[in-house]
């Protein structure tokens, strides 16, 4: 299984790369599957973590994690342009996507 890491930095990379560029709806839906995919892994290797006996740190409540987790992929979304901006800017973009990949691997780590 990949690492929280690497599924993290997958996830900056495709917002990074993409951000900004006009995709084909093909391409977009593939990246976007990718994005929820990992996504999904992460939720599943965070509860594997939660429910472990020898889990080396306690992790924080449910609805935290969800919230950072959420933030991270929404924002990876936006970037694909499969999300609405609301006004950020692709710098701005990639700024929230690199904060909440910090975040989730602080978490989960």
């Amino acid at each position: 299984m990949a690492t929280v890491q690497s599924m993290t930095a997958r996830i900056a990379e495709i917002a990074r790369l993409n951000v900004g560029r006009e995709l084909p709806p093909e391409e977009r839906a593939r990246l976007v599957n990718e994005v929820e995919t990992l996504q999904g892994d992460l939720y599943e290797l965070a509860e594997d973590r939660r429910f472990a006996p020898n889990a080396a740190h306690p992790l924080p409540a449910p609805d935290y994690l969800d919230e950072r987790l959420s933030g991270l992929c929404s924002f990876a979304r936006m970037a694909l342009g499969e999300e609405e901006r609301r006004g950020y800017t692709p710098w701005r973009i990639i700024q929230n996507v690199e904060g909440y990949r910090s975040a989730v691997e602080r978490l989960i780590g």
